[in-house]
């Protein structure tokens, strides 16, 4: 087995996960993953992507659950997950800032908000 110094061993994992999300990507073109804009992250590392319904809603996936959507007709955001953890809070942020401009949500704005049903399912 190859012995790596740290820095070797992550820009290997990087590479990997940046292959690993060109091919999901390649397979569903209506996903995609959430690049920080906000976040100090320079990457999630594919663990939050955002899916794009026909209607142009758009949903955030944290490690595989749907935690929240945007709807594009009102404008307005709508919490999806009854939990919160401080890595998804990280995604949470990033996509309410992403879509909303200048304000991003917390967990003090997530804790006032209403779980709501999926829309359709996904």
């Amino acid at each position: 087995m190859p012995c790596f110094t740290s820095s070797a061993y992550w820009k290997v994992v990087r590479e990997m996960s940046r292959k690993d999300s060109q091919a999901r990507e390649s397979q569903m073109p209506n996903e995609y993953e959430l690049v920080p804009q906000y976040d100090a992250r320079k990457s999630f590392y594919g663990k939050a992507r955002v899916r794009v319904d026909d209607d142009g809603n758009k949903f955030l996936i944290s490690y595989g659950t749907p935690v929240m959507y945007w709807d594009a007709k009102t404008k307005n955001l709508h919490r999806l997950w009854d939990s919160w953890s401080s890595t998804a809070g990280r995604h949470i942020a990033e996509f309410s800032h992403q879509m909303e401009g200048c304000v991003a949500c917390h967990k003090k704005e997530w804790d006032t908000m209403e779980v709501e049903d999926l829309p359709h399912p996904l």
